[in-house]
């Protein structure tokens, strides 16, 4: 899945709207109430380490990439066995699983079919995978 870099992350509060959207739970006691919520704080560990890309392709069906979300990727989180990263591979900035088999590493995509990407030093790995931002899409119901 090719990815457009869309920039370094960059503190802003977002406060909370004046009414909260009825999910089923409505009253909560006052010392679970929060009077701001900012979003940079929720997914942002290591805020001089962390980029948004904006996927530009569908390819990562585990974890439901899709076309437009924002991937947020932390450089400064540890790679390990399992885990989703951005890679740099022939230039282009890639979306792939992270394996270690016989004691060599991959890239793995979820597509299937598709032959895994040795890690060799021409490929530089950018940074782990964190947060997927996803908009929710629309039901395309008829009206009664």
């Amino acid at each position: 899945m090719p990815l457009d870099p869309l920039g370094q992350a960059g503190a802003s509060d977002n406060p909370l709207p004046p009414s909260r959207p009825k999910t089923g739970f409505t009253s909560q006691p006052s010392e679970h109430q929060e009077r701001e919520l900012n979003l940079h704080d929720l997914v942002v560990k290591h805020p001089h380490a962390v980029f948004y890309f904006r996927a530009t392709g569908v390819s990562t069906e585990t974890v439901q990439i899709l076309e437009g979300d924002i991937l947020i990727i932390d450089r400064v989180e540890p790679f390990s066995n399992g885990t989703l990263v951005v890679a740099i591979d022939a230039e282009e900035f890639i979306v792939r699983w992270l394996k270690r088999r016989d004691g060599r590493w991959y890239l793995v995509a979820d597509t299937e079919g598709s032959t895994p990407i040795p890690l060799e030093d021409s490929t530089l790995l950018f940074g782990v995978v964190t947060h997927i931002l996803h908009t929710v899409p629309r039901r395309a119901w008829e009206a009664e």
